[in-house]
Formats: C-alpha cells, sequence, structure tokens
C-alpha cells in the first residue's frame, strides 16, 4: 500500500505556494525483528524529501499472514479472512 499525501506550505493562503512536498506512508512487517511470542511488529514507514522515519503501530503479526511482494496483509482462506 502507499499513499501520497501532499503538504502544501505557504506563508499566505492568497499566494501560491512556495514549494508543494510529497510525503509517503507505507505499512510495513518488520520481520528482521522477531517479537517473543513469534510475531513480527507493523510499522508506518514515512518518507519525505528522501528521507525515512519509522513509527511503530503498536501491532504485530505472524510473518506466515503477511504478503512480503504485495507488502499487505494476506488474504486468503488459511489466514481467516474472507474475500
Amino acid at each position: 500500500m502507499k499513499y501520497a499525501v501532499c503538504v502544501n506550505q505557504c506563508v499566505n493562503r492568497n499566494t501560491t505556494p512556495n514549494y508543494l512536498m510529497n510525503t509517503y506512508l507505507d505499512v510495513l512487517c518488520y520481520r528482521s525483528k522477531t517479537l517473543t511470542d513469534g510475531t513480527s511488529p507493523i510499522l508506518l514507514r514515512l518518507t519525505r524529501n528522501r528521507k525515512r522515519k519509522y513509527v511503530s503501530l503498536g501491532l504485530s503479526l505472524d510473518p506466515k499472514f503477511w504478503d512480503f511482494n504485495k507488502n499487505a496483509p494476506k488474504m486468503s482462506e488459511e489466514s481467516g479472512y474472507e474475500k
């Protein structure tokens, strides 16, 4: 999942913006860190001006329920979700 958020920075609302910044949001399953119960934390990655910041969502998920190619949860019968 990738979302683009445009943030306008301007001095006065009646003028045009001085510049336009794009911020991209991604939801990631961080499989490099495994918690004690065997799950991996879910992180939010914010990218703006080629700088990244990771924010934990406080959620964790078993990596077998995450599709790392699509970067989204698996939507299959074996994972317990309905299509």
